[in-house]
């Protein structure tokens, strides 16, 4: 059978009513329970509950706020010398309308001043569970006796907030005295917190008067840097920061530090200055979010990490551009910690305020605080950028009077343009061409060897038949020397073998007499072609061969290109977009590179159904026929081509391209 995980726990009931719900400083009766000591014989010291009254009163009148509960705390455990002191409450990342997450902070911790032994791992566990169950019920909560200790939770009620507890661990002696003491001790800390915020209270309303003064001064000030330097002022001295900074922000981009508090003048070559900006305009990227940066975070207490050392409290920083900026200003101005918040006007973001100061104010709850003062700052500084807008910012933020003054102007205006656009004008595709010729032969290398002459030079004419280069035939007249030499060999060893009448020695010379005899005839033929001729009439247009007198080649090199230049075919590459705008028998009109003065026309006569690709892009391309008059063009010319389309609206010709690359890219088939 599993053990049952509520059998350290008991609830203590109203001896009256027997409702098992215990409000802090409610009276009840305790029961025994299984496993622990008689309870009924031991009376609590009313002494002890005496004297921390007495000594809880005199702190209350001499202390207040975080001092005073410092000061009520060490009476508390100088008092009840408890093993334990866990404070449980409502932790920041807790959702609304959700079950609450609680915070469990150890107090014996922040007592250094106190010696602490060592705990024992179940105590500590059970103190945890007891003040996790007393956060979440409201009631009290004892355990049953572990290692000669005794845990002890009760309820913390302060008016107006989520509930809080707090969880004890004493020895077996003083266990009488511990529950009475943790009620006192819990009745005197939601003392000490209502008292706070009555007088936080009273502070912000100062804070608010203080605040309205600004909006008299915001009307004076004769430019947004002289109000932003005069607004931070009062602003740093109303939330008690060190330094208040604002970084004005127009059409999502951050432009200059317009004010700093304290500061007359501002230095934008400082390290701080540009950071600022630097942090304003990562924030607008990141969709206008408010940026915390603080250094120096303590460690949590041991029983919030995990076995591995991970840290259950806080995640770990980032380390973002704007995180980087942060820490950079905070090191510049030597402050613990900076926040950023966005000002907003129109729903737009105007400006950025950081607040540089103390480590709370990189805390939420610091600004869920604060926010009866940030809210009418936040005001303030969109008021202050409103007024002090340049003519034209007005006029981007009040277009409709510029469209009510300038109407009719507007209205004619756009009937001209919608006319124009309108009107007819044939579709000019501007494409790159290039030319080529339309009989284009290759003189190549009869044979690997040796170039012996070179006879011609590129841009000469030459005839049919004519020859262009010789090959060296020194090394075909050794190798044919020496292979009539193996042939009469082979035909002496025929002879001596059917003298002999060994008919297989006789057939083998047979077949390698017949191998040389076809290499003899091979080595005739290439003799015969040493000189290499061109086959057609035209202009020598590739093979400046001069230099390559003695060079060896290899058979089938391409030495040289021959190419009639009496008509050029032009090659004109239609971009893939136009294709379909494109047909045969189109105007076309050239403009060559070595030409630009002179305007070539011609008519589309091919186009190729299959596309290619020319300096990585795919296009189509369109043939013209273009006599060579005066022999001066030349394969291998580019220039535009400019191929006259059907007629289009003029709008139609400026718009359809981004209109088609835009429904392509968002998928509108």
């Amino acid at each position: 059978m599993l053990p049952d995980p509520n059998a350290h726990f008991r609830r203590e009931s109203h001896s009256s009513s027997g409702s098992n719900t215990l409000m802090v400083g409610t009276p009840f009766a305790a029961h025994s329970a299984p496993n622990e000591p008689d309870r009924a014989n031991q009376r609590p010291n009313p002494s002890l509950l005496l004297q921390f009254s007495q000594e809880t009163a005199k702190v209350l009148g001499e202390l207040r706020g975080e001092a005073a509960v410092v000061a009520v705390t060490r009476l508390f455990l100088q008092i009840l010398r408890p093993a334990i002191l866990l404070h449980a409450h409502l932790a920041p990342s807790s959702v609304p309308n959700q079950s609450p997450k609680y915070q469990i902070d150890d107090w014996l911790e922040k007592q250094t001043t106190i010696p602490r032994a060592t705990v024992p791992v179940e105590l500590q566990s059970t103190a945890v569970d007891a003040i996790q169950r007393c956060a979440e019920t409201g009631q009290c909560q004892i355990s049953t006796v572990i290692t000669a200790h005794q845990v002890v939770a009760v309820p913390v009620v302060v008016p107006g907030q989520k509930l809080q507890a707090l969880a004890i661990a004493v020895a077996i002696a003083s266990s009488a005295e511990a529950l009475p003491l943790a009620i006192a001790f819990a009745n005197s800390l939601a003392s000490l917190q209502l008292d706070g915020r009555v007088l936080q209270g009273q502070l912000i309303a100062k804070q608010l008067q203080s605040l309205s003064k600004n909006n008299q001064d915001l009307a004076a000030a004769a430019s947004l840097p002289q109000a932003a330097t005069h607004l931070t002022t009062r602003w740093a001295e109303s939330l008690k920061v060190n330094h208040v900074a604002w970084v004005e922000v127009r059409r999502q981009r951050a432009v200059r530090v317009a004010g700093i508090s304290g500061s007359t003048e501002i230095d934008a070559a400082s390290r701080a200055y540009f950071e600022m900006v630097q942090a304003t305009q990562a924030l607008l990227q990141a969709g206008g979010s408010t940026g915390r940066w603080v250094g120096g975070q303590p460690a949590p207490p041991k029983f919030l990490q995990r076995p591995n050392g991970e840290n259950l409290a806080a995640t770990p920083p980032s380390n973002t551009t704007c995180d980087r900026c942060l820490q950079s200003i905070a090191s510049e101005l030597m402050v613990p910690a900076v926040l950023a918040i966005p000002v907003r006007s129109s729903e737009q973001i105007v400006a950025y305020l950081f607040l540089m100061g103390p480590k709370e104010i990189a805390n939420p709850d610091w600004e869920v605080s604060q926010r009866t003062l940030l809210e009418p700052i936040q005001v303030q500084a969109a008021l202050a950028n409103r007024v002090h807008q340049t003519a034209w910012q007005r006029l981007i933020a009040r277009p409709s009077s510029f469209i009510r003054r300038w109407r009719w102007w507007l209205a004619t205006s756009l009937a001209i343009v919608g006319l124009v656009a309108a009107w007819p004008l044939p579709y000019s595709m501007y494409c790159d061409c290039e030319l080529v010729t339309t009989d284009r032969r290759y003189a190549v290398a009869p044979y690997k060897g040796t170039l012996k002459d070179v006879l011609v030079k590129p841009g000469e004419i030459v005839a049919p038949g004519q020859i262009l280069a010789t090959m060296d035939d020194r090394e075909l007249k050794i190798e044919l020397a020496g292979k009539q030499a193996s042939l009469e060999r082979e035909q002496n060893q025929i002879k001596v073998a059917r003298a002999e009448n060994d008919i297989a020695k006789a057939r083998i010379s047979e077949l390698e007499m017949q191998r040389i005899s076809s290499e003899i005839a091979l080595l005739h033929h290439h003799m015969s072609n040493r000189e290499i001729r061109t086959p057609i009439a035209g202009t020598i247009v590739q093979g400046d061969l001069s230099e390559l007198s003695g060079a060896p080649v290899e058979i089938g090199s391409n030495l040289f290109e021959v190419a009639g230049l009496d008509e050029l075919l032009v090659q004109i590459e239609i971009p893939e977009y136009q294709y379909r705008y494109s047909t045969v028998g189109q105007e076309v009109r050239l403009s060559l590179e070595a030409f630009p003065y002179e305007t070539f026309t011609g008519v589309v006569e091919r186009l190729h159904p299959r596309a290619t690709t020319r300096d990585e892009r795919n296009v189509f391309l369109a043939e013209i026929r273009l006599p060579n008059l005066g022999s001066k063009l030349r394969p291998g010319m580019k220039g535009q081509a400019c191929i006259q389309g059907d007629a289009y609206p003029l709008a139609w010709t400026w718009l359809h391209y981004p209109y088609e690359k835009t429904r392509l890219f968002l998928g509108w088939y």
